[in-house]
């Protein structure tokens, strides 16, 4: 399954998990690596195509029909504080679908197609 830029993705989530958790820190340099991330994502789809399909799909999915698939690359969670770190993917089917809402913990947004206004 696994071609070598998958196995880079799979470094860099393990490392950027590590680092979140160890340090608290969830700011500017954050959201920088999360973005070169998902460039590293977009680049195995178009490299490692058969490869990187493979990966996504043998991920955890969820869905709310017709509106988001929740794809969860990695998800690490201190069952004592309910804390944790959490890679996920979310495909919206229908922007207009969505709606309003808040979020326990921080995150970061990247949009790979379309846009986002928050």
């Amino acid at each position: 399954m696994s071609g070598k830029v998958i196995e880079q993705i799979e470094t860099e989530i393990g490392r950027l998990a590590d680092y979140v958790r160890a340090t608290e820190i969830f700011d500017e340099s954050t959201t920088v690596n999360i973005h070169s991330l998902v460039c590293l994502m977009r680049y195995s789809a178009w490299k490692e195509p058969d490869a990187f399909e493979e990966w996504v799909m043998s991920k955890e999915m969820s869905a709310i029909s017709g509106v988001v698939d929740r794809i969860i690359l990695m998800k690490s969670i201190d069952e004592s504080s309910e804390d944790g770190v959490e890679f996920r993917v979310h495909i919206f089917r229908d922007g207009n679908e969505t709606f309003i809402h808040s979020h326990k913990q921080d995150f970061v947004t990247s949009c790979i197609q379309g846009y986002y206004i928050h």
